[in-house]
Parts: structure tokens; sequence; C-alpha cells
């Protein structure tokens, strides 16, 4: 069986296809992560093995966005529960040894909102 061999025109014509399906896949991926970034979404891609790309909401990723009450009741019940907080861990600035002013509570469960 031979191997069939290709003209200097074919093998221009393939490179070029092949070049050609590379930009449109470049173009898309770019595309898409512009509009990602658009919409408010921090795009981070891999292209190590493949284009692998995620998009999430931009902003801090060690800040939890915390639901507030709505109603009047609601808020009403928030703010009684803060003060019954406040009372109950008394929250204090303190220096620590390297100088960072550090939150110090009466009850260990209270830096983590658990205590009632």
């Amino acid at each position: 069986m031979s191997v069939p061999e290709f003209t200097n025109r074919q093998r221009a014509t393939a490179w070029s296809f092949v070049l050609g399906l590379i930009g449109v896949i470049a173009f898309g991926v770019t595309m898409a992560i512009h509009a990602a970034h658009a919409d408010g979404y921090i795009v981070s891609c891999d292209f190590m093995i493949g284009v692998t790309c995620f998009a999430g909401p931009m902003g801090n990723p060690y800040v939890r966005d915390v639901p507030q009450p709505t109603t009047d009741a609601a808020k009403e019940e928030q703010r009684r529960r803060d003060m019954i907080w406040v009372h109950e861990c008394a929250p204090e600035l303190v220096r620590d040894r390297y100088g960072v002013m550090r939150y110090q509570y009466n009850d260990p469960g209270c830096a983590f909102g658990s205590h009632p």
C-alpha cells in the first residue's frame, strides 16, 4: 500500500484550513471572555491541556453576602438579636502581639455568630 503524496497546493490548503479553524476557536473564546467581563463576571481560563474557562461573579471571594431582612418585623427582630449579641458577647478591639487590632469576645462562639 502506498502513501499518498500531497502537492504543495494541497498542503497549503490544509494548513490554511487548520490555521483558520484555530483562529475561529480563538475568536469565539475571546468573545465569550469579553461578554462575561461585560456582564460583571471574572473569568479564569486554563490553556495548558485544553481550553477550560470558569466564570464567577466579580468581588471579594472571602466576603459572604448575607441577606438582609425586608419587612419591618424582621428588621426589628434582627435589631433585637443584634443588641442581645452585643450585650452578651461584649466585642472589644484588642491589639495582638503583632500589632494587629482584633476583636475579642466573652464567649468562644461569638466570633462566628453562633451565640444566641
